[in-house]
C-alpha cells in the first residue's frame, strides 16, 4: 500500500508535476483537474518552497467576500467596460450611441454592414455583468434632393 510506503518514488508520479510559485490559481485548478491529483510541489528556481492542494484553493475560494463573488457591476461600469471593448476599433460605434439600463445594453447609431452589426453586438455581450444586448443599429438612410 503506498501510504506505508518508505520511499518518495513509491507515492509520487514520476516525473513529478510542479507548478511555479508565479503560475495562477485558476492554471493551478486546471492542473490539479486534469491530473487527478491533489497536491502540487510549488518550485522557485527551481527549489521547493511549498506545496498547494485541492483544500488551499477551496479555503482561498472560501475566504473571498460573498459580495466579490456576486456583485453585479453598475450600468456605468458596464458602460465604461463596452465602450473601452469597442475603443481602436474602426467598425466601433459613437459613445454616445450606447446606453445601459438594468445590466442591458441598448446599442444605437449606424452601421455599413451586417459584419459591423454582429462586431458591435458580440463586443458588448461579452464583457461581464451583461445581461443582455439590444440592437438598434440601423443603415444610413440616404436623402436625395428633389
Amino acid at each position: 500500500m503506498k501510504e506505508r510506503s518508505i520511499r518518495v518514488r513509491d507515492v509520487m508520479s514520476a516525473p513529478a508535476v510542479t507548478v511555479d510559485e508565479s503560475t495562477p490559481l485558476g492554471a493551478v485548478a486546471e492542473l490539479l483537474g486534469r491530473k487527478h491529483i491533489k497536491r502540487l510541489p510549488v518550485l522557485s528556481k527551481g527549489k521547493l518552497v511549498g506545496i498547494v492542494s485541492r483544500a488551499n484553493l477551496v479555503r482561498a475560494l472560501a475566504s473571498c467576500a460573498p459580495a466579490q463573488l456576486d456583485a453585479q457591476p453598475s450600468d456605468d461600469q458596464i458602460r465604461s467596460a463596452i465602450t473601452k471593448e469597442l475603443d481602436g476599433h474602426r467598425w466601433a460605434m459613437v459613445a454616445d450611441g450606447l446606453i445601459v439600463t438594468d445590466g442591458v445594453a441598448h446599442c444605437w447609431g449606424a452601421v455599413r454592414s451586417e459584419e459591423e452589426r454582429e462586431a458591435i453586438l458580440a463586443a458588448a455581450a461579452r464583457v461581464p455583468g451583461v445581461k443582455g444586448v439590444k440592437d438598434h443599429l440601423e443603415y444610413p438612410v440616404a436623402f436625395t434632393p428633389l
